[in-house]
């Protein structure tokens, strides 16, 4: 057999690496099963050493509605707060599977966060590449755990983020292709998330502009549209509809709906906004990673000058708008609202780089050249936000971590207290805590006489306020608890009464 020359096993190779099409390979099944896998171990890597951080306040009344739930007491009757049912049953549901403690919440957290990450990734596979999608997801699992947001606590603008962009997803894809199941499966996700807290809203609103834009563009089907429409409308709105008729069956509507829409309302008309809150915040936010942020920004506006379809181009922009909507209800812009914004942010970074491959590849610079260059400075941006942040995933003490991003705010303490209440209480033991810290309830695991998670709407200037104080004097004559907690200043002080 004759042996084949240097020149011809040169021009088979030389072949062979003609055939590697990046394009091809972004859409392949070991990219998508690679990614799948790398953004798991990455999630896992960043949140594993910060599951058993200490509650801060949000989570300590979530949690202790969660777990007074699973234990019998249905929600909005014997305690209230502020947010949708959602976000207690899931805080309950966490606590069922992986624990009643901060390890255990933060477990569901880590998933919800990995999810939203796969999820967001097959999502954008689909709609534009494997190489925008990665790292779309990946940016989404470094800027979400970070500090910065309070990333490590498992606030309701973390888990609503993954129901949202499935719904967002699913009304994609029902309009395409003229799905209505899965357009009345949208129409749920949507509603679900809108019951993990309200903030949800502008998802809602971003998915019924894009359904409204696919059908509209370039030829109107307003027949089809206003059907897309409708079902979406129905069924995103149907979760709230059985909550209603729920809590109406439990005798807790009025409860429900006063805190849940009466109070937040009232106390939303009083807020106007304001651009220094909003400066001030996002300069927190973006600290030490400014380079994503910008880039993610920029992509919203570069796409523009890449050949992308119109559709494309125009969903990082409805994103952008509404998930900015979403951070801006209510006009606080505190650190974790701007959870809601990460995946405009994401996407944009993602884009960005798109952007920036598709002009190298215009300049002449064949598609697997110009991907390998992107490749390379797509990781100079991740690797200036991660490293000033080593320390805080692999080596800072979770006291310091809370004094760090808290202040003075007494949430190491409170463990310490909630627990000591919790060893040297009795059966048939209550507590009253005087001062919005309801983690200290659920660690001492007891009765609280008091039905508020938080103690705000008793001092807020309202005029419930009189009334609402006159009720808790009331019940705490009747109920005598024989463990009160008493905040002055940042100083707890903790009395067992005897007998």
């Amino acid at each position: 057999m004759a042996k084949k020359s240097p020149k011809s096993v040169a021009s088979v190779a030389s072949v062979q690496q003609q055939d590697f099409d990046i394009s091809e390979f972004l859409k392949g099944k070991f990219f998508l099963w690679f990614s799948v896998g790398l953004i798991s171990v990455f999630a896992i890597i960043l949140r594993s050493r910060l599951l058993d951080i200490p509650f801060e306040r949000d989570e300590g009344g979530f949690a202790y509605m969660g777990y007074s739930w699973i234990h019998g007491t249905p929600l909005f009757t014997d305690y209230v707060d502020v947010k949708p049912p959602i976000i207690y049953i899931l805080y309950g549901i966490f606590a069922f599977l992986f624990g009643e403690d901060p390890s255990g919440i933060h477990t569901g957290l880590l998933l919800f966060n990995l999810f939203f990450a796969i999820t967001f990734f097959w999502f954008l596979r689909k709609y534009y590449n494997g190489g925008i999608a990665l790292l779309a997801a990946i940016s989404f699992v470094l800027l979400s755990s970070t500090s910065n947001v309070f990333g490590f606590a498992a606030h309701a603008t973390q888990l609503l983020v993954w129901p949202a962009i499935a719904g967002i997803w699913l009304s994609r894809e029902a309009v395409d292709q003229g799905n209505m199941k899965k357009m009345a499966l949208a129409g749920v996700f949507l509603g679900i998330a809108f019951l993990v807290k309200q903030q949800a809203l502008g998802f809602m609103l971003l998915a019924g502009f894009m359904v409204s834009f696919v059908a509209l563009y370039p030829k109107p089907r307003w027949i089809y549209w206003l059907k897309s429409g409708a079902i979406l409308t129905f069924f995103a709105v149907l979760p709230y509809l059985v909550c209603l008729a729920w809590f109406g069956a439990t005798g807790a509507l009025h409860n429900f709906w006063y805190w849940t829409y009466v109070w937040p309302s009232q106390f939303a008309a009083t807020q106007t906004g304001n651009m220094e809150i909003f400066t001030m915040m996002y300069n927190m936010v973006s600290r030490d990673i400014e380079g994503v942020w910008y880039l993610g920004l920029a992509g919203v506006i570069l796409i523009w000058f890449s050949k992308m379809s119109v559709h494309e181009k125009v969903f990082p922009v409805l994103l952008t708008i509404f998930g900015f909507l979403s951070l801006s209800i209510g006009f606080h812009y505190y650190p974790h609202y701007f959870v809601v914004f990460l995946p405009a942010i994401c996407l944009g970074f993602g884009l960005s780089m798109y952007t920036l491959g598709y002009w190298i590849h215009k300049i002449g610079i064949s598609k697997n050249g110009a991907f390998g260059m992107v490749t390379i400075l797509a990781m100079i941006p991740l690797f200036m936000a991660f490293s000033p942040l080593k320390n805080y995933y692999f080596s800072e003490k979770k006291q310091n971590i809370l004094r760090r991003v808290y202040g003075t705010n007494p949430f190491q303490e409170s463990y310490i207290m909630g627990t000591k209440i919790q060893k040297m209480s009795k059966p048939g033991d209550s507590i009253l805590v005087l001062g919005s810290e309801p983690q200290i309830l659920f660690y001492s695991k007891l009765p609280s006489v008091s039905e508020h998670m938080h103690y705000y709407q008793l001092v807020d200037g309202g005029s419930q306020n009189d009334s609402l104080q006159n009720v808790l004097i009331e019940k705490t004559e009747k109920s005598k608890p024989r463990i009160f907690s008493i905040q002055q200043g940042r100083v707890f002080m903790a009395q067992q009464k005897s007998g």
